[in-house]
């Protein structure tokens, strides 16, 4: 007979073994009922949606037999419809219910009613969600024009329509979205100078900064495009930074004594017409730097009053460096 012996060691060692895969498979078994959990969760939220939806069509229906299609009555049921598709990622169908509540609130209340704002920010959400580049630049510009028709300079609503359709023109630049990136970034800039001449001298620093800023991108995005086309084409501009104004990174100034953000800029080259547009360039590129200067120095201003403003602005203005240094890398690896 072979006896098999186990030791007070051994078995302590088997006993904490057995405890380890115990503690694991529970875990594995919460873990996995955990995540059915979640799926169950997800399931019947959907379940609930499409009920909700469901409902709501069949109310919307109701109402639309027994009013005139442009009543106002109709307008919020064909929001709450819309919202309801949105959330379950019907866009196109929330898209027809966000532009027929539109339609109504015009019919009713005018053409520049503040109440189509929501309406339009909604109808942005599924167009982004569809890639429907055209229809987001309308609704952009739709956006500020509703803004600016009721809204005084300076209202943080208009601002931030205003700022909308820029940051919208800067990701449509950068990503090929729209054609004549040009003439969108310079109608951009010209709207921000324009709501500055309206703006008052003791204007809060954070809205004039915002605006600076707004320049500042616009004419940064002028310089980038006028630099691409001859690269896009296989040219070689033959043209050193600095005659392009480029004098290396930007850097922020720490010094509280300084209120300039930038490098001192070269005398503008008084050249004629190159491969690159280079006296063109280079005015982008001190209008550039000059805006984002002041930017910076109305952002430390604005940091003693609306510290939440002031950390939203550097991060911008972050970003537009960060812009700026890889449109500097680009033109030295001559890649874009």
């Amino acid at each position: 007979m072979i006896r098999i012996g186990i030791n007070a060691k051994s078995r302590l060692s088997i006993s904490l073994s057995l405890s380890l895969c115990s503690l694991l498979l529970v875990s594995a078994v919460a873990a996995s009922a955990n995540t059915t959990d979640s799926m169950d969760q997800a399931t019947d939220l959907h379940s609930e949606l499409k009920s909700r939806t469901s409902a709501l069509e069949q109310e919307l229906n109701q109402l639309s037999s027994e009013l005139h299609p442009t009543d106002l009555l109709l307008a919020e049921p064909h929001m709450d419809l819309a919202h309801a598709n949105q959330s379950l990622g019907n866009h196109a169908e929330a898209i027809n219910g966000f532009e027929k509540a539109l339609h109504i609130y015009r019919i009713n209340h005018g053409l520049f009613d503040l109440r189509q704002l929501t309406v339009v920010e909604n109808l942005l959400v599924s167009h982004y969600a569809l890639g429907r580049w055209e229809d987001i630049d309308n609704l952009q510009h739709l956006r500020f024009h509703l803004a600016k028709q009721q809204i005084p300079p300076g209202a943080e609503t208009r601002l931030s329509a205003l700022m909308g359709l820029t940051m919208w023109k800067l990701q449509a630049a950068e990503n090929d979205l729209l054609a004549n990136p040009l003439a969108a970034a310079h109608e951009v800039a010209e709207l921000h100078r324009k709501e500055l001449e309206l703006l008052p001298a003791d204007a809060p620093a954070d809205s004039l900064a915002m605006h600076h800023l707004g320049i500042a991108d616009m004419e940064l995005t002028l310089a980038r495009q006028k630099v691409r086309a001859p690269f896009a084409m296989g040219l070689d501009s033959g043209m050193p930074l600095t005659t392009l104004g480029l004098h290396g990174n930007i850097r922020l100034v720490d010094d509280s004594s300084s209120s300039s953000l930038v490098e001192s800029f070269d005398q503008l080259p008084n050249t004629g017409k190159e491969r690159l547009d280079v006296f063109h360039i280079s005015r982008h590129l001190h209008e550039y730097k000059s805006s984002l200067s002041k930017a910076h120095s109305l952002s430390r201003r604005a940091a003693e009053h609306s510290p939440h403003h002031h950390e939203v602005l550097e991060q911008s203005i972050k970003r537009s460096i960060d812009n700026y240094n890889g449109f500097v890398a680009k033109v030295v690896l001559g890649r874009f």
